[in-house]
């Protein structure tokens, strides 16, 4: 990362009221999960149960310091996230930030379980009908109430919403959001987790319509958003006919 660049960051960060300082992840920090463009490390911090998500470059081992998209991410991630807080949506807390690294630290959220694994385990009850419709309630509101606050996810799938100890859901990774968050821009989220439903939950398919129907509850701009949707569906299908 040039100087110039690392200072632009974080004079962001500054405006946003986030600590940025180094952090050392060492043997007090577990790697539990490592993806494409980020490790994600568990530990403590300053006494508190922690998370550190360490982004980097594809194709990289480590942190590539001059990687403008990682940085950008980062910032991007940070962000939304705050707009989330704002705006009463629940997501992880932000304890700090080390630009250098790339490594954004953030509160461990009690129970950790994902929504992917809470609806795999009602799948298996006799008749998880009730349970799944509340869940599609619940979703359509988050998703309503995020793009209410003018921002988007961009990779919204069950796995990237975590339930915590009181059973809420909490928003997790941001750093696909979009920029903008135009009409389109929000449908392509709506569309990115209908796609993820289908291929993870068949079975849930079917309740879109509940989601759709609560995000149009919690969403006073929703009327646009859903007609942006057909296209973005429209054009899906037409893709998926050409492979």
């Amino acid at each position: 990362m040039t100087e110039g660049s690392e200072k632009a960051t974080m004079r962001a960060l500054k405006k946003m009221g986030i600590k940025t300082c180094a952090i050392h992840l060492n043997n007090d920090w577990e790697l539990v999960r490592q993806g494409a463009e980020a490790r994600v490390y568990k530990g403590s911090y300053e006494g508190r149960p922690s998370i550190a998500k360490q982004r980097f470059s594809k194709g990289y081992r480590h942190p590539v310091l001059d990687s403008s998209l990682s940085t950008q991410r980062l910032r991007s991630e940070v962000k939304r996230n705050l707009k989330c807080r704002t705006a009463g949506i629940l997501a992880p807390e932000i304890l700090m930030v080390d630009v250098d690294q790339c490594t954004i630290v953030m509160e461990e959220i009690g129970n950790g379980r994902t929504l992917k694994q809470k609806i795999k385990e009602l799948e298996k009850d006799s008749n998880p009908a009730d349970e799944l419709k509340q869940i599609c309630s619940n979703l359509g509101h988050l998703i309503g109430k995020m793009h209410e606050a003018g921002t988007t996810h961009g990779d919204l799938t069950t796995s990237n919403i975590l339930l915590n100890l009181n059973g809420e859901m909490v928003l997790i990774d941001f750093g696909l959001g979009g920029g903008e968050a135009s009409a389109e821009d929000k449908a392509v989220d709506i569309y990115v987790l209908e796609r993820a439903l289908a291929a993870t939950h068949p079975n849930m398919e079917p309740l879109i319509p509940d989601i759709i129907d609560s995000y149009c509850k919690n969403n006073s701009k929703a009327a646009e958003v859903i007609k942006k949707l057909e296209d973005v569906r429209m054009r899906g299908r037409k893709r998926s006919m050409v492979g």
